[in-house]
């Protein structure tokens, strides 16, 4: 059996139901995660058995959260001896929803790997890698912390890689224009979509824009002229197909998702992601030709429109620099260390 945690937000979960939709049609999988996180709201897309626990996270919360949090992955631990039985290897992604497993893993002597989405990891993976059997990473930039590390980049879901024909039409939009995506990770961004209210207006007539808002934010933007706005999409791989371009956060999963559509970005990092990794991120792939990065504080809609003019005149080029950075069959590299 394979236990794979990973979860908490959608950055450390898609990538672990990637792996599971690959891996349960060859092992017998269960799946740990946290009752608060992602997760758990789409927990009947995940297709094996799974196990949820209240756990919450350590990082930038008081000490009554943080006692919380560590007798959250306590109690889980009881769980954990009652149901994990029996022989057993772990995969986790980081994040607070891999902790429990992670260590019931370490005590019970069990194998443990660790796939690492971001450029710079996570407390709880830099806390895991010192018992790791191996360590999975995305990024090259990652090696100043695991440096005997595969690269295999990131799983992603068969539904995310779909390519459609004729999207921009299936979506009401013009197969004329080039189609900017605006877009800030599963929860949108509210940065994001007040930019896009301010650029709308200064874009040329042949880019028309997708807005995903968010569903926190949809009401408020859902009008805006000219814009196709929607909340959340769970079949990225439309929009996807429909887009030329865009303006997005740059969590891993993200990135090597334009990556495989071949969509160069301009890229505006979540100014508090840990460790600022979101930059570290964009940084590699503006390095490969594949995007622009600017920092939030400097993204107004007049640098913006510059930025994507410098993208759209040598369209060609960035294309081919994003698409290099993808990496075909990580699912498939990652359960032939696992079960080798």
């Amino acid at each position: 059996m394979i236990a794979v945690s990973g979860g908490g937000t959608g950055g450390h979960f898609f990538p672990a139901l990637a792996f599971i939709e690959y891996a349960k049609k060859k092992e017998n999988i269960l799946f740990i995660g946290a009752k608060r996180g992602i997760e758990y709201r789409l927990r009947e897309i995940i297709g094996v058995p799974s196990l949820f626990f209240e756990i919450y996270p350590f990082r930038g919360v008081r000490l009554k959260e943080r006692l919380r949090a560590l007798y959250g992955v306590l109690k889980a631990q009881r769980e954990l001896y009652k149901k994990l039985k029996g022989d057993f290897s772990s995969l986790v992604f980081g994040g607070y929803a891999s902790l429990p497993l992670g260590i019931h893993t370490i005590l019970r002597r069990k194998k443990l790997f660790i796939h690492e989405q971001n450029s710079v990891p996570s407390r709880t993976n830099k806390l895991l890698s010192r018992k790791a059997e191996g360590i999975f990473i995305t990024f090259e930039h990652t090696r100043k912390y695991f440096k005997d590390a595969l690269k295999t980049g990131i799983p992603l879901r068969e539904k995310v890689k779909k390519r459609y024909k004729d999207a921009k039409r299936k979506l009401g939009l013009n197969p004329e224009k080039k189609t900017l995506l605006i877009f800030g990770g599963s929860q949108g961004a509210l940065f994001l979509n007040e930019l896009t209210e301010r650029l709308i207006d200064l874009l040329p007539e042949e880019v028309q824009v997708i807005l995903i808002s968010g569903e926190k934010h949809y009401e408020r933007f859902k009008d805006l002229k000219g814009v196709k706005v929607l909340p959340f999409s769970l079949d990225m791989a439309l929009i996807y197909s429909a887009s030329d371009l865009a303006i997005t956060r740059a969590g891993a999963g993200t990135i090597t998702e334009l990556s495989y559509h071949g969509i160069p970005s301009l890229f505006i990092p979540y100014p508090y992601a840990a460790d600022d990794h979101q930059f570290f991120n964009a940084k590699e792939i503006e390095e490969i030709g594949g995007g622009l990065v600017i920092r939030q504080e400097e993204a107004n809609e007049k640098v913006v429109l510059k930025l994507l003019e410098r993208i759209l005149s040598d369209y060609e080029r960035f294309k081919k620099g994003i698409k290099g950075f993808y990496k075909e069959g990580a699912e498939k590299k990652i359960l032939d260390v696992l079960t080798g």
